[in-house]
This record gives C-alpha cells, sequence and structure tokens, in this order.
C-alpha cells in the first residue's frame, strides 16, 4: 500500500522515539544494576575483554583459528553460564539488560533485513487511518450510549412490526458482531431513514474495532470520493487515501446516495466496494435509501455486490429531536 510522505514521517518519527525509549531504558537499568551487583559489572567487563582478545589472536595467529575458536566458545560459555547464575541470584531475567523495544524482530527499525517489518506495516496503516478520520467524530459513540428507549413499543402501521423489538434485535447483532471482529467479518449494508441510529452502532462498532487494534477508516461517501478526487487530478503522485480505503481492516462508508452522481463518482465506489470484496476485507455501508432506490441510483455492478452484503434495517421516528432534548441547556 502507498502512503503520503507526511504519514511516512510521522511513522518514522514514532520508531525513532520508541527506540531512543528502548535503549535510554537499557542504559538506565545497567548502571542501575551494576550499581547494586558490581559482580555483575566484572563479568560483562571480562565479556568485552574476551571478545577484544580473542580477535587480536585470531589475527595473529591464522593457523591455529581452530583452536582458537574452540577455547573462546569454551570461555564465553563459561561466562555466560556464570552470569547467568547471577542474575538467577538476585531475581533478575537475563534478558534484563537488553532494550525493551516495542518490536523484537526489528528492534524497532522498520526494517529486517532490508524489508519492512510486520510492525511498520501496521503503524503506517494506523497512520493513515488516523489522518482520514481527523475529522470525524469517531470517537463520540459507544453501545452503552445507545438508549433503545427512544424507539416506540408498539407496532408500526406497516406490518404490524414493533420498532423496539427490531432495533434491539439489531442493536445485539451489531454487538456481536463488534465483539467479534476481525478482517474475516462479513460486509453490513445499514438500511433506514435519517435519524434511526445507523452512524451511532457503525461508529461503536468502529471504536470497538479500533480497540482491538484494528486499522478502521470511517468517513461519509462525498468526503471519501472529494478526496479521492483531489488527489487523483492535483498532478501529485499521492494516492494514499484510495490505498488506505481499499487496504484498512474495516471500512466504514456513511451516506451512500447523498454524493454527487457522476461516471467518476460511480466508478470510484464500485472501484472501492468490489476490490474490497476481492480482497475479503469487511465494509459496513449506511444509506438513507432502500434496496429499491438503490438500484436507480447505481449501476447494476455495484448493486450486485451490495445484494450480498449482510442487510440491517432500521425502522422507527427520526430520533434526534429526542437527543436533542435530553441534552442540557
Amino acid at each position: 500500500m502507498g502512503y503520503s510522505k507526511d504519514v511516512y514521517e510521522a511513522v518514522f518519527a514514532e520508531l525513532a522515539e520508541s527506540r531512543q525509549k528502548a535503549l535510554y531504558t537499557a542504559e538506565k537499568r545497567r548502571e542501575e544494576l551494576f550499581s547494586s551487583v558490581p559482580a555483575l559489572r566484572k563479568i560483562i567487563e571480562r565479556q568485552d575483554v574476551l571478545g577484544l582478545g580473542f580477535s587480536r589472536k585470531l589475527l595473529a595467529n591464522p593457523e591455529k583459528s581452530d583452536e582458537l575458536v574452540q577455547a573462546f566458545r569454551e570461555d564465553a560459555e563459561a561466562l555466560i553460564k556464570e552470569k547467568n547464575q547471577l542474575f538467577k541470584n538476585i531475581g533478575v531475567s537475563p534478558g534484563y539488560l537488553e532494550p525493551p523495544y516495542s518490536c523484537k524482530m526489528c528492534g524497532d527499525s522498520g526494517y529486517i533485513d532490508g524489508k519492512r517489518c510486520s510492525c511498520l506495516e501496521k503503524r503506517l496503516s494506523a497512520a493513515a487511518c488516523r489522518k482520514l478520520n481527523a475529522l470525524s467524530n469517531l470517537n463520540l459513540s459507544n453501545f452503552y450510549n445507545f438508549d433503545l428507549n427512544l424507539y416506540p413499543d408498539r407496532p408500526s402501521k406497516n406490518g404490524g412490526i414493533v420498532p423496539r423489538e427490531k432495533m434491539t434485535a439489531i442493536y445485539n447483532y451489531c454487538v456481536k458482531y463488534a465483539e467479534g471482529f476481525s478482517v474475516s467479518s462479513k460486509n453490513l449494508l445499514m438500511i433506514g431513514a435519517t435519524g434511526l441510529g445507523k452512524t451511532h452502532l457503525s461508529l461503536a462498532i468502529a471504536k470497538t474495532a479500533i480497540d482491538k487494534g484494528f486499522g478502521v477508516i470511517y468517513g461519509s461517501v462525498s468526503d471519501l470520493i472529494g478526496k479521492v478526487e483531489r488527489e487523483k487530478f492535483s498532478g501529485s503522485s499521492d494516492y494514499s487515501t484510495m490505498d488506505s480505503l481499499l487496504g484498512c481492516d474495516l471500512l466504514i462508508l456513511d451516506d451512500l446516495g447523498t454524493e454527487f452522481q457522476s461516471q467518476f463518482t460511480s466508478s470510484v465506489v464500485y472501484n472501492i466496494i468490489n476490490s474490497r470484496a476481492i480482497r475479503r476485507l469487511p465494509t459496513i455501508i449506511n444509506t438513507n435509501l432502500n434496496f429499491d432506490e438503490l438500484e436507480k441510483t447505481y449501476t447494476p455492478r455495484i448493486v450486485s455486490r451490495l445484494s450480498v452484503y449482510g442487510k440491517l434495517v432500521f425502522i422507527g421516528n427520526d430520533i434526534r429531536p429526542l437527543l436533542d432534548a435530553q441534552r442540557p441547556r
């Protein structure tokens, strides 16, 4: 996945800071332990002298390399055994003096043998998600503050469905979906009129997924397509928004159907939905349009992809006036 320059700079600054903290911690531990256990300092000094002496002897007597290597190994193993016994006696792990890097594989450098470490990929993805989510209200919704009492507890006129019972079932489904979320979770299509809680529940799922360590991007379709369009036609080589939308662990597209309809927007919507389906990455889409309206608005290719999403149909009355009435004046 490609990322913008500022995303790379932010992540490598994080890695540098993490590495520096680990080195500082190791040095501080070393000084404190040497001060309280002088014998440990002497053992490590002997190890340093042994290594330097071995190099000199090997350069001076290359014909005795086998003999010197064997002697060095025996002496080195004896010192390691002596040091480990000392660690055991004072109740400290032998790794205590090693820098506590956040990633032991790459030592917080971001690379292993010239290739990106998995920790670097995760940091880049997370930073790109944070950048796209900077202006969203991603951290404002939780499951615990979703009030089911705002939905009518009597049957609706059409179909005799009780909105509160229906919404309770949807709420419970979303909680279970969030608790078990993984990159193999199914796609969801949340359908319903304005103000029925689609955004709230999708953001609650997002928050739970983020708390689990997944990379989540949330945004309105019109805003995200606008970012993609600006990057595409700016003359720059930065296509990080589209890359992030296609590769994040969970993508939440809000207000599908409110964006300006054009060949370009239709193409972007299809590319996002189709590419993520191919990659088997979960997408949650919210829309005020029913399925008949979606068929009139979008191409058959898009509607075909949406038809296999798990559908959650929200019912009831607009709860926003009730929420506004509850807020302190």
